[in-house]
This record gives structure tokens, sequence and C-alpha cells, in this order.
């Protein structure tokens, strides 16, 4: 396989990561719309394919240089919606049958929140969750990611992606925002996650 490398500052994650989002998109426009991400992939310059991340396993490491190139291809062949790049990043944890499982059956909200530093760095080797505050009264949880300035498609997805894990934790009406970027000057992204 072709060295995925492009940025070591950037460092990887895992391909499993990838996986679900390529389904989503197979799912949402077909093989034609993996054929468009190849052709955008390779027009910027990317170090490897669609085909090669989906025939790696589940724990093998993408850079995080490529993960970023996928997002913003992402964003293009889903005609440049947010809401299609936070829809794609809240049906990913419902892909992994063991992440629909664990969090579903045996995880509480609280202890979704608690495992979630831990979960970044089992799939990232590069930046860090946060959890700033958990406010029961008023329902809602603040998480930051610091020193990861990847890209602003990359925070709608993992605002979709933590929307996600809320539902599959059963939720009820489960909604993040982004609150501080660091591509809009802020010293970390914050992402407030509100229920009920």
């Amino acid at each position: 396989m072709p060295e995925m490398v492009v940025s070591m500052e950037l460092g990887y994650c895992k391909a499993g990561i990838l996986h679900a989002d390529i389904e989503f998109v197979k799912k949402k426009k077909g093989i034609d719309g993996i054929e468009t991400l190849e052709k955008i992939l390779k027009s910027m310059g990317a170090k490897a394919s669609i085909n090669q991340v989906m025939k790696m396993k589940p724990a093998e490491n993408v850079s995080v240089e490529f993960r970023k190139m996928f997002l913003d291809a992402c964003f293009q062949v889903f005609d440049k919606d947010p809401e299609k790049i936070k829809e794609m990043g809240r049906n990913s944890p419902s892909i992994s049958p063991l992440q629909k499982l664990v969090l579903g059956h045996f995880m509480t909200p609280e202890k979704a929140i608690g495992y979630a530093p831990k979960f970044w760095r089992e799939n990232y080797t590069a930046g860090e969750l946060v959890v700033l505050e958990i406010n029961r009264e008023k329902n809602y949880v603040r998480l930051a990611i610091k020193n990861f300035p990847v890209s602003k498609v990359f925070c709608i997805h993992l605002a979709g992606y933590f929307e996600g894990v809320g539902k599959l934790t059963k939720v009820i009406s489960v909604t993040c925002k982004e609150m501080k970027c660091v591509h809009d000057g802020a010293e970390f992204c914050e992402f407030e996650i509100r229920s009920g």
C-alpha cells in the first residue's frame, strides 16, 4: 500500500472511522458518488484510494491528513451541504455493530461522556478530547477538542457524531452545536451537547 502520510504533524486515525463514512457516501450517492469522491481525492493529491482504505482493518492507521482530504472531498460530493456532513457524522456510531452494542446496551450517557477522552485516544494519535462541563440541571455537556486544527468540515462531522452517540445511548432529542472553533480564531473547538 502507498504511504498515506502527508503531514506527520496531524497524526493518525483508525481506518474504521473512514469505513463508516465511506458506507454513508455509498448509501446516499451510490457507486457514482464513490467514483466522484475518488476523483476529487486524486485531484487533491491523496496518497491512497477509497478502495485501499476499505481493504484496511478497522484498527489500522490512516493519516489524519487523508481524513481531512476525505471529509473535504465529501463536502464537495454533497454539494457543500453542511447538514449532509452532520448527518454523515450522526450515522457513524451506528455502523459498527460493536459500537451499537456497547453504546446502546451497556453505556449510560454519563458513562459515554466519561469514556469519551479515552475513546478519542484510542482512535486518534493527535489532539485531545476534554470534558469541560457537565450540567445535569440544564441538560447539557460541553466538550473541547484541543490541539487538532484539522478543518471546519471535520468540526461539522464531529457535531453530528456526538449527536449519533447520544442517540445510541438513548438520550431523547440530542443536539450538538459547535460553540467555538479554531477555524474562527478560538483557542480550541468547543461543542455543547444538549438533551431533552
